[in-house]
């Protein structure tokens, strides 16, 4: 029976994947938390750090107890408590506007993972395979940083002007 361990994980936007010696896979996976957890601390100051968006002055900006009407937040996720109204693609991509705007309005998040709004989506109920391709006719509202599942979105200052619109409908 040979002593060789293998482990392939990915967390957070980081993979690990290795082979061999158990304890030396082992070290070298707490390593790799170590190195994720830091990652991800400095991720948390660098994001109460930043000012929420980078908006002008002129856009408007919903209170919490408005927001709290359109959307739920349970465990860290985001979610919509209705749908805006339209048909399948149109409704889809204009929850992906609010959800963005969500997060970065409720948790004060400069940019939100695809993974996070992903999550968010289905629990509001929308059907998709790939969130660039809900987003892709909203493209021009918001700014994309990353590949793949470490990718993530923010609105630009027209997303957030009509995400901002988006939502007083729905409160309508």
């Amino acid at each position: 029976m040979s002593d060789t361990y293998k482990i392939r994980a990915r967390l957070e936007g980081a993979e690990f994947e290795a082979e061999g010696p158990t304890g030396q896979v082992k070290a070298d996976y707490e390593k790799f938390l170590n190195a994720v957890s830091q990652s991800s601390k400095a991720e948390r100051k660098e994001a109460r750090e930043v000012p929420q968006t980078e908006h002008n002055g002129d856009i408007e900006e919903l209170d919490i107890s408005s927001l709290s009407q359109i959307f739920k937040q349970d465990e860290g996720i985001v979610s919509l408590k209705f749908l805006p109204s339209g048909d399948g693609a149109e409704r889809a991509a204009d929850a992906a506007l609010l959800l963005i705007y969500g997060y970065q309005v409720l948790q004060k998040l400069p940019d939100v993972m695809v993974t996070k709004l992903t999550k968010g989506l289905k629990d509001s109920g929308i059907s998709f395979e790939r969130f660039d391709r809900v987003i892709d006719s909203r493209k021009e509202l918001v700014q994309k940083g990353g590949q793949r599942i470490g990718a993530r979105y923010k609105l630009n200052n027209r997303g957030m002007r009509e995400a901002v619109k988006l939502a007083k409908k729905l409160l309508s």
